[in-house]
């Protein structure tokens, strides 16, 4: 695919010489190929979900499982993606800077461009490519979308027109649904007491689920800033990391120190919010849960606390 490493470097352990060596422009090259290979994958990626996303919205109207089906294959190929730029790489660039670390010198005064060639080029990687690659398949996930909002609505709606038109099979009397019934149940008739069976609609017997997969949607948001706060200190950390790498190739620099220990505060102020916002979160849902299903909110509120049990 490229021809990466077909040269070895010449510049011996000894060698302090300041003339840029022919190794450095070895290293550029391939880092410019690899950076036009990852955009020809991202540009496929993207032609690849652009093309797919109006018929994958049809198809959730139409037929579920041809949408499954085609949903998952489209998915399939972005990974397939992904790893192939992976492999490459892992061969093409991970294998190139072991071979160089090799015969370099780590006193070498360009040591540390070997190193920025790896980490420029996952960077890349990673946060180039892969972060491209989560937002298709993002957009790829929204065509499964299902809006709860209107399923609830319907439970409602079907409570409210059936509530009083259980009829006892005994006396004929009219017995009330003071609740939504979501289990076959056996009620009493308030005028004789003769046990009668409700069974509830398809529908409403899917109100638990429902009432949780709602009550996610609608704490969405909050699960949305535990994510952001996530990727924020992942990427403090690779800033505080590479500011590190700086460092332990220059001069002794109080600006340089200084920007490294702010940004530690920083990583440690974001990785301390983490389990604070998730825990936000889980307590918003599972209270938005309890209101939503009553019938199960004692039982929801052990699960809750059961899961504070549990790291995150």
């Amino acid at each position: 695919m490229f021809n990466f490493f077909n040269k070895k470097p010449n510049q011996p352990k000894e060698n302090s010489s300041s003339e840029n060596p022919e190794w450095l422009g070895l290293l550029q090259e391939n880092q410019e190929r690899f950076f036009v290979f990852l955009e020809k994958l991202e540009a496929k990626a993207v032609e690849l979900t652009e093309a797919a996303l109006p018929e994958l919205y049809e198809l959730k109207k139409e037929d579920e499982r041809q949408h499954g089906l085609m949903l998952s294959g489209i998915l399939g190929q972005l990974e397939n993606i992904r790893e192939k730029a992976e492999v490459v790489f892992d061969e093409k660039i991970e294998d190139v800077y072991q071979a160089f670390k090799e015969e370099i010198d780590v006193f070498n005064p360009f040591y540390n461009h070997l190193i920025q060639f790896r980490t420029t080029c996952s960077d890349q990687l990673h946060n180039g490519l892969e972060e491209k690659l989560s937002q298709l398949r993002n957009q790829l996930q929204q065509t499964n979308f299902t809006d709860y909002e209107v399923l609830y609505q319907q439970i409602l709606d079907e409570h409210e027109a059936i509530k009083n038109q259980f009829k006892c099979q005994q006396c004929g009397d009219t017995i009330s649904l003071t609740k939504i019934y979501f289990v076959t149940s056996h009620i009493a008739c308030p005028s004789c007491q003769n046990k009668n069976t409700f069974t509830p609609s398809s529908l409403a017997q899917g109100l638990e689920q429902i009432g949780r997969s709602l009550a996610e949607q609608r704490t969405q948001p909050l699960l949305d800033k535990y994510y952001e706060e996530q990727n924020r200190e992942r990427d403090l950390y690779m800033q505080g990391h590479q500011l590190k790498l700086k460092r332990d190739f220059a001069e002794k620099d109080a600006a340089l120190e200084q920007q490294i220990e702010e940004i530690e505060k920083q990583h440690q102020s974001s990785k301390a919010l983490i389990p604070q916002y998730y825990q936000e979160y889980q307590r918003t849902m599972f209270d938005e849960w309890k209101r939503l299903v009553p019938d199960l909110a004692e039982h929801n509120e052990r699960f809750y606390q059961s899961l504070q049990n549990r790291n995150y």
